[in-house]
C-alpha cells in the first residue's frame, strides 16, 4: 500500500490524496481517494516485453497497482476501484485496500 501511495504522490504536480480507514469485525479498508480520473491508473502494461528499459525509471501507476493487487490476493485481500456515488466529480478515483483480521 506503501508504494501506491508514494506513486501517487510522485506522479501528482496538483490536487489532493485523501487517505482513510476503517474496520468491521470481520475486515479492515483502506481507501485512497485520488483527484484525477481513473484513466491515470489504468496505463498500459506489456507483460510480455522481454527486454528491460535502458534506464530505471520509477514504476508506473498502473504497474504499481498490478503488483499491490497482486499481493492483496496473496495475504487473502482485495484492491479495488471503488465507484463513486451519482452527482460526484468524475475526477475523483477511489482504490479500497480490503484486508481480513486476523483470527484471535
Amino acid at each position: 500500500m506503501i508504494s501506491l501511495i508514494s506513486g501517487a504522490i510522485g506522479t501528482m504536480q496538483d490536487g489532493t490524496l485523501k487517505l482513510s480507514a476503517q474496520a468491521d469485525s470481520n475486515s479492515v479498508y483502506i481507501d485512497l481517494e485520488d483527484e484525477r480520473p481513473i484513466e491515470v491508473w489504468r496505463d498500459a502494461i506489456d507483460l510480455l516485453k522481454k527486454d528491460a528499459p535502458p534506464d530505471l525509471e520509477p514504476p508506473s501507476l498502473g504497474f504499481s497497482l498490478l503488483l499491490n493487487q497482486s499481493l492483496m490476493e496473496l495475504m487473502n485481500g482485495r484492491l479495488e476501484f471503488v465507484k463513486m456515488p451519482i452527482g460526484s466529480e468524475e475526477t475523483i478515483t477511489q482504490i479500497r485496500c480490503t484486508l481480513p483480521r486476523s483470527a484471535s
